[in-house]
């Protein structure tokens, strides 16, 4: 499955980013939006992934935790404002 990603700073506080894949729609939906999918592949060459809370919905969050190979732990939060999927599913 290759892609392009683009990332957007128009505003200091938020980071948009964008992909396009050569790959089905729902493989690729399921990808990002399924905790199960996410964590193997989600974050730096030596990190698992924990995830907390997975709302992929306008006003939900994604709370996971990525665990560095040094057993330090990096707490993030996504907020979804909008849902691209939505109807989509």
């Amino acid at each position: 499955m290759s892609h392009q990603t683009q990332v957007s700073l128009e505003r200091p506080e938020r980071i948009v980013t964008s992909r396009i894949f050569e790959a089905p729609r729902e493989l690729a939906w399921r990808a990002f939006t399924e905790s199960g999918q996410v964590e193997p592949w989600c974050g730096p060459l030596g990190f698992t992934t924990t995830t907390e809370v997975m709302e992929v919905r306008a006003g939900g969050q994604w709370r996971h935790t990525m665990h560095g190979p040094d057993g330090r732990d990096y707490p993030n939060l996504i907020e979804y404002s909008a849902n691209a999927g939505d109807g989509h599913g």
